[in-house]
């Protein structure tokens, strides 16, 4: 029989425990659409619940022991023609309903896959594709999409090594996303899918294989809150700007910074000043005269 564990062991395997359950929790919290890890089957369908698979596209337990998981997967075959339409593409796709602008419009679509080295489309048609809806998911509105094989095809060449066992392969299980940003408040429906068309794999190992496919929210990018503060700072009337309200227009993007309760444009004698046709570079000299940009 093995000796009981000390005490602080004890208590440091509890805290551990707590810990990876709560951010487990935080993790699951986040995620928006059902079933993201594909592992609960669809009741009388070969496909995971919630989720709808067209062409060549299946959806079962990992077929071997090189996937490194166990469970269930969908497997995308660029190299057979599964259903006999005569072509070689099929998808993978999801609709998440309930989305509200509220708490923000921007969110990632993310999936975890594995391409084997026989995996191949011709014009990099394999797509991350998001589609929008609005009153309940009736009319649809736009798409975005984006192409993630030449990230794919770029992988296979960072790993390439001469002095690698061929047998191990090529691929390696990586995260590929999405971002996103709904395009009108309104959309209140998201249909997320996988595509692949114009397969043109070859050998046994020809598959995109997909374990984890995810809907999160996300904050505003950076870059994107900069460039929407900047619009609203350059369509801002002068007059609305606190800085410049006091300056007295002269036209253009030229205001004269008045002293002394003046209201108008400065003369002299009859003629308003500066004169017509006077340069930017004398208007500058005068710490009076201001150019807003």
């Amino acid at each position: 029989m093995s000796p009981p564990l000390p005490t602080w062991l004890r208590a440091f395997v509890v805290l551990a425990a707590l810990a990876s359950s709560k951010s487990s929790a935080r993790a699951s919290d986040r995620v928006l659409n059902s079933n993201s890890g594909l592992q609960d089957k669809a009741a009388g369908a070969a496909a995971p619940a919630g989720f709808t698979l067209e062409g060549d596209a299946v959806y079962g337990e990992y077929p071997d022991r090189q996937s490194e998981r166990a469970g269930r997967c969908v497997r995308l075959l660029s190299g057979r023609d599964k259903n006999g339409d005569g072509v070689r593409r099929g998808s993978i796709s999801q609709t998440a309903k309930g989305i509200t602008a509220k708490e923000g419009r921007w969110f990632r679509f993310r999936i975890r896959g594995l391409a084997q080295d026989g995996f191949h489309v011709q014009r990099d048609a394999l797509f991350l594709k998001v589609e929008f809806f609005r009153d309940g998911g009736t009319n649809a509105l736009d798409h975005v999409q984006k192409s993630i094989y030449s990230q794919i095809a770029q992988e296979r060449d960072d790993l390439r090594d001469p002095a690698t066992n061929p047998n191990l392969g090529l691929g390696s299980w990586r995260s590929y996303d999405l971002d996103f940003r709904t395009p009108f408040p309104e959309v209140d429906t998201l249909r997320l899918s996988v595509t692949f068309d114009r397969g043109a794999g070859h050998g046994e190992k020809s598959e995109f294989r997909i374990a984890e496919f995810e809907l999160t929210r996300i904050p505003d990018p950076a870059e994107f809150v900069a460039r929407t503060q900047a619009k609203a700072d350059k369509s801002r009337p002068a007059s609305d700007n606190p800085a410049t309200n006091r300056l007295v227009p002269l036209g253009g993007r030229w205001y004269y910074d008045p002293r002394s309760g003046e209201t108008a444009q400065p003369r002299c004698g009859n003629m308003v000043w500066p004169p017509a046709g006077t340069s930017s570079k004398s208007l500058e000299s005068a710490a009076r005269f201001k150019k807003l940009t």
